[in-house]
């Protein structure tokens, strides 16, 4: 790498140098766009020196990227030119199975040449091997089609009728009494009076191999009837297939000896809806209840939110030399100028406006403020409360200092409140944030692993 920029600093010298004797700037390392955002990036530091840096790591890259595909581009072409003979004249063919195989081949004779391809098939057995296969083959075909059944001589479960078996190279085509048995193995009957010998052909090939192999089974009634649907399903199938061209079908009128009525599916709604409907009340008034208790536990959270502002204003106007009950209608006709709308109403001055309603109409302000601590429900009003009904009872000259203290705390109080409903958020936001990750990674997995498939 230390080379390559070796190279890289003398191709700018040279250029610069070239620059300087032309009297010309040279567009690719003066360009103002750079120049600003290295600017903007570096502003305490050598812009002329930051652009050289920077065009020099350009070139770097550009010589390496050349270097590279030169060198990849040259060993290409040593490839492309080395000989590949054909050794003894024998090309090897592609084992059973493996598909066959396009080859590009050259013929010379010393004075002429001649380009040839060849799609070479894969390698066939032959006859010999095929008949060894088929040795192995035979009984464990026996042993496939029988499925449940513990011999031909006692079949009263579905056959195993496969078109071929893994591993070996035969193709098997079944030809059955369409009466007793299916061509894929499964009886029809469900019943039968006694029981009923039916040959089976299966037709075995491979290449230009062939065996016909018979098997004789004595089928019995069916271990497992078949149920009113299967047989209905089969019969049902059986019409669809015969009668196509006409516009309709007649469905079976009877089944084990008694009249079918036949009627349309339909979606039980009704019922359906008598099952939700009481379920869905259930649900609704416990969401009720909890939006409630939603919007209680949100009043505390803003009440919380604004007793230090209260706090600070009483202790200020107390501190001008107010009386409580005016500092108290002071701020409270100051929060009825603003004209709230009802959603944007503020719990804790509501409450203070019901307490300045309570003493314009003669209630005293002892029990007026004990009942304004009561109503909020928040240690915190109840503490200011106290103060206050202490003031009323034996008067306190330093209330103003107390309230200006308490103060201080509640705003602390409400710092350590912001911080915890930041992490809260934070912590609502994982889950979509683990949706989208694992978005992103079903985005980038998923054509990746189709892509090798």
């Amino acid at each position: 790498m230390e080379y390559v920029k070796g190279l890289a600093l003398w191709i700018y010298s040279r250029l610069e140098r070239q620059k300087r004797k032309n009297k010309k700037n040279s567009l690719f390392w003066q360009s103002n766009t750079v120049r600003e955002d290295l600017k903007i990036l570096y502003p305490m530091q050598d812009i002329a020196k930051k652009q050289k840096e920077f065009v020099i790591e350009k070139l770097s890259l550009g010589i390496l990227i050349l270097l590279v595909g030169g060198v990849i581009g040259i060993l290409l072409m040593i490839q492309e030119r080395r000989v590949d003979y054909v050794e003894n004249n024998q090309l090897p063919r592609s084992e059973y199975g493996e598909g066959s195989q396009i080859i590009a081949l050259i013929a010379e004779n010393g004075i002429e040449e001649a380009q040839l391809t060849l799609e070479l098939a894969e390698r066939q057995y032959t006859k010999q091997e095929l008949i060894e296969l088929y040795d192995f083959f035979q009984p464990e075909l026996e042993t496939v089609v029988l499925g449940e059944n513990r011999s031909f001589d006692e079949v009263s479960y579905d056959l195993n009728l496969v078109s071929g078996l893994e591993g070996y190279p035969f193709e098997i085509l079944w030809y059955t009494d369409e009466e007793y048995v299916e061509s894929n193995g499964r009886l029809i009957q469900n019943e039968l009076s006694e029981a009923v010998v039916v040959e089976l052909t299966a037709q075995i090939s491979c290449q230009e191999f062939e065996r016909e192999e018979n098997f004789w089974c004595c089928i019995q009634s069916r271990a497992s009837p078949l149920s009113m649907q299967e047989q209905l399903q089969r019969q049902l199938q059986d019409l669809e297939a015969r009668n196509r061209e006409q516009e309709y079908i007649m469905l079976p009128t009877e089944y084990g000896g008694k009249e079918i009525v036949w009627t349309r599916q339909t979606q039980k709604n009704g019922f359906l809806f008598l099952i939700a409907t009481p379920l869905v009340c259930i649900v609704l008034l416990f969401s009720k209840d909890k939006d409630l208790h939603k919007r209680v536990e949100e009043r505390e959270e803003q009440m919380k939110m604004d007793y230090p502002e209260l706090v600070s204003k009483l202790a200020l106007l107390l501190g001008a030399g107010m009386t409580v009950p005016n500092a108290w209608q002071r701020i409270v006709t100051d929060y009825c100028k603003k004209d709230l709308p009802e959603t944007k109403k503020r719990y804790a001055y509501e409450e203070m406006l019901l307490t300045a309603n309570e003493l314009k109409n003669g209630v005293f302000q002892q029990e007026a403020l004990e009942g304004f601590g009561r109503r909020c429900r928040i240690p915190c009003y109840n503490k200011l409360a106290t103060l206050l009904t202490q003031n009323v009872r034996s008067g306190s000259a330093n209330l103003a200092l107390l309230l200006q203290e308490e103060a201080t705390e509640a705003f602390e109080e409400r710092k350590h409140m912001a911080r915890r409903q930041g992490e809260r958020a934070g912590t609502k936001l994982l889950v979509p944030m683990m949706l989208l990750l694992t978005i992103v990674m079903i985005i980038v997995i998923v054509p990746t692993f189709l892509s090798n498939m």
